[in-house]
């Protein structure tokens, strides 16, 4: 499993075979190294947390049900190793649903102070239940229970939840209590972009192939 403090630790390592011009970062696809996705998503999310972006771990969760219906939210990504992007989620919740009846899905990581994002297409699976109680454990979130990826930062935000329980108690209607599950997003596809201010985006697409990965750069 990648850690951040790892990368940071190697942060000497972390060029991605950028050259200054001015105030623009020019990607150089003929310098760039011949690393996989998931090597660079780690660096590029080191860079997330050693620039100080805001929650760098925020996605954007798309799925769609069985009618081709299509959801996106933002949820939290709890953890990402070589074999997918893990999350979790209340078992009730409209997402899961979803991914029951089609697993198919996509996932974007949006670093707006770095003009950077990252589109991840895949299958998403059911994480064994021992190994999303270890996941949470070692994160020390064994026991808490998160209601539909809501993170408590706040006093207002707390009380807002508070409120709505007791309105649906009111109402007579089911209250979700719950222990979240894990899923994991498991990649097919990545497209890494990073903006450039003469609006020449950089892209560049990794396809998961028979024995590895195919890479097609830039813009």
């Amino acid at each position: 499993m990648y850690s951040a403090r790892q990368e940071i630790d190697h942060i000497s390592a972390l060029s991605d075979g950028y050259v200054q011009d001015g105030s623009i970062s020019r990607f150089v696809t003929e310098f760039a190294p011949r690393i996989e996705p998931f090597e660079r998503f780690g660096r590029w999310f080191c860079d997330a947390v050693t620039e100080g972006v805001t929650e760098p771990n925020v996605v954007v969760l798309a799925t769609a049900a069985a009618s081709g219906k299509v959801a996106a939210r933002v949820v939290l990504l709890h953890s990402f190793s070589p074999s997918g992007f893990a999350f979790f989620t209340d078992p009730e919740s409209r997402k899961v649903r979803e991914i029951t009846e089609n697993p198919h899905a996509a996932m974007l990581s949006y670093w707006k102070e770095m003009r950077r994002q990252i589109r991840i297409e895949g299958v998403i699976v059911r994480t064994p239940a021992i190994e999303a109680e270890g996941r949470l454990r070692l994160n020390g979130d064994a026991d808490i229970t998160p209601s539909h990826d809501v993170v408590l930062k706040s006093c207002s935000l707390l009380a807002g939840m508070f409120d709505d329980r007791l309105r649906a108690w009111k109402e007579q209607q089911s209250v979700s209590s719950a222990r979240p599950i894990g899923f994991e997003l498991s990649p097919t596809a990545f497209e890494f972009w990073e903006g450039q201010t003469d609006r020449l985006n950089d892209r560049t697409f990794y396809l998961q192939a028979p024995g590895g990965w195919t890479r097609k750069g830039g813009r």
